[in-house]
Order: C-alpha cells, then sequence, then structure tokens
C-alpha cells in the first residue's frame, strides 16, 4: 500500500510508522495513520503551495477559475498567488549563444499575461525571460540587457517580423525566422494564387521550412 516513514511522531497521538497517503484538501497532502486511525495533514508551505499554483497555471494550462475550483479559494486570490511567485532561475555557466526571441501569451480574458523569452537554439534552454503587458521594442531593449548581465555573448539571433527589431540587433547577425517569411509570402500571394508566377513562388517559399536543397525539387522553366 505504500506507507510512509511515520510523521505521527510530531504528534502526541502515536508514535507507529504505519501510514498511508489520505487524499488531498486544498493542495494539501493528507494522512491517515493505521495505528491510531488518526487522520493528519502536512504542514502547510505557502510558497511551496505557491508553486504548485503557478505550474498548474504556466505549464499545464490551467485556468485561473479551475484552479479556484480546485483549491476552493478565490479566483482573485489565485491570481494574487500566481503574479507574486517568481520562479528560480537557474545558474549557467555565460557562453556564446545563438537565441530565439519572441514574445508569447497565456491564458485568456482577464487571466491573460505575455512573456518574452530568449531561448538557446541548440539546448532550447531559456537564458532570459520576464512577464510583460505588450510586446513593445523596448521590452526586447530590457531582455537584452538582461542577458549581457548575465555574461552571455549573443552571436546571433533568430527574430519575427515586428518593425524595428532588426534595426535593434543590427550589431549582430539576424535572422527572420521561417513561419513569418512563408507568412509575409502568403499575405501577398494568398493561400491560393491564380498567376502561374505566383503558384510557383509559393511552391518554392514551402521548401523554407524542409531539411531539402531546393535545387532537388526544380521548377519547368517556361519560355
Amino acid at each position: 500500500m505504500g506507507y510512509l516513514k511515520c510523521a505521527v511522531k510530531k504528534y502526541p497521538y502515536c508514535s507507529s510508522d504505519h501510514v498511508k497517503m489520505n487524499g488531498h484538501h486544498r493542495g494539501i497532502q493528507k494522512y491517515y495513520c493505521l495505528s491510531c486511525k488518526h487522520r493528519f495533514s502536512s504542514k502547510r508551505r505557502p510558497k511551496h503551495l505557491q508553486q504548485i499554483i503557478f505550474q498548474d497555471y504556466f505549464y499545464h494550462r490551467q485556468t485561473a477559475k479551475e484552479l479556484a475550483l480546485k483549491y476552493k479559494r478565490s479566483e482573485r486570490w489565485i491570481r494574487d498567488q500566481i503574479h507574486s511567485y517568481t520562479p528560480i532561475k537557474k545558474k549557467r555557466e555565460p557562453r556564446e549563444v545563438v537565441l530565439v526571441l519572441d514574445a508569447t501569451f497565456f491564458g485568456k480574458r482577464e487571466d491573460k499575461f505575455d512573456l518574452l523569452i530568449a531561448k538557446e537554439i541548440h539546448t532550447k534552454e531559456a537564458v532570459s525571460y520576464h512577464f510583460i503587458e505588450s510586446e513593445t521594442n523596448n521590452e526586447y531593449i530590457t531582455l537584452r540587457a538582461d542577458i549581457k548581465q548575465q555574461g552571455y555573448e549573443i552571436k546571433g539571433i533568430v527574430i519575427d517580423g515586428r518593425r524595428g527589431l532588426f534595426r535593434l540587433f543590427k550589431d549582430v547577425p539576424v535572422q527572420m525566422c521561417q513561419f513569418h517569411q512563408q507568412a509575409i509570402i502568403t499575405r501577398y500571394l494568398t493561400k491560393n494564387p491564380k498567376l502561374e508566377a505566383s503558384i510557383k513562388l509559393k511552391r518554392i517559399s514551402s521548401f523554407l521550412t524542409r531539411g531539402t536543397h531546393i535545387e532537388d525539387y526544380a521548377l519547368p522553366i517556361v519560355a
């Protein structure tokens, strides 16, 4: 049944080591002593509970409403726990990095919040990130300053087509992400182009995200 080392020694009821888990209440682990039939719970850890709520919201995509029902608290209390929790950043050795910079959002309506993140291409590690109210070039400047403060040397970046970002990072090699390249092409050619030249150009653009050489799929040239 998966007995645990007795935690009842902290209680005056008994000193048995026959204890089993007995469900949760408001995110707190409950226990049941098989010897004295006494039910008890682990001590409340506010910081630990904040971390669990943050992970449920951030990684498991649960809404504030769902978490309020789960922990039997108000939605406002849940949001306060989420916004007051600061994730612990892992210490990494500064090095040369090639980064992907992008902003993304989580949640819906009043639960929505934006996150600006710099992720290393090869290791997939988040080098730096911070929560933002809106995606602006100033937020990218702040993110870059944090990366520099940590001692990283940016050797290249991949960004979307946001206006001003290429000028902001003009001192390092910059590439627009292939998804946004295709989106721009589709904007001008449409999803179902009619002209022969547009059809061929759209077909060529489809090779941007493929691991093949475009020469392997050469199109016949019509005189």
